[in-house]
């Protein structure tokens, strides 16, 4: 009888250190962790400024504001909303031209499909504090109807 007593609480104490094993390296370690909350934990404002250099980003950042230049962005956006594809392949293509003496910023935005088919194209033109927008689109009807 004594020797099925000492059995039984040497397993509920294996039990017991088992299970408190467990909770530390739950608690006190990621291995139970799914990736992308570790990515969150690790990637915090400290450790997001070490991976991008953001002294190159505000000289870059300044340089686009006193100087002339020209910008090309292309965009590839797909998006589920619970399993469901709610945007699949579909593509967003920005260029600017700012010309900073004479205070002018023209864009022209492009949305489209994954087969570089223009689905919605317009431009916006900034010239000192008027504003412009075109959508050839609807000027094309307006002209042509």
């Amino acid at each position: 009888m004594k020797a099925i007593k000492l059995l039984i609480f040497a397993i509920i104490g294996v039990l017991v250190i088992g299970a408190v094993i467990v909770t530390l390296i739950y608690f006190y370690t990621d291995t139970f962790k799914p990736t992308q909350e570790i990515f969150y934990k690790y990637v915090s404002e400290d450790n997001a400024a070490t991976i991008i250099d953001t002294k190159l980003l505000e000289q870059l950042i300044t340089n686009i504001r006193v100087t002339e230049n020209e910008q090309d962005i292309n965009l590839g956006i797909s998006a589920e909303l619970k399993d469901d594809i709610v945007v699949e392949n579909q593509t967003v293509n920005f260029h600017n031209k700012i010309d900073i003496p004479n205070k002018m910023i023209e864009s022209t935005i492009t949305l489209g499909n994954n087969n570089n088919e223009e689905l919605f194209k317009f431009n916006i033109v900034r010239n000192n504090n008027l504003y412009g927008v075109l959508i050839n689109d609807i000027m094309k009807r307006i002209l042509f109807s």
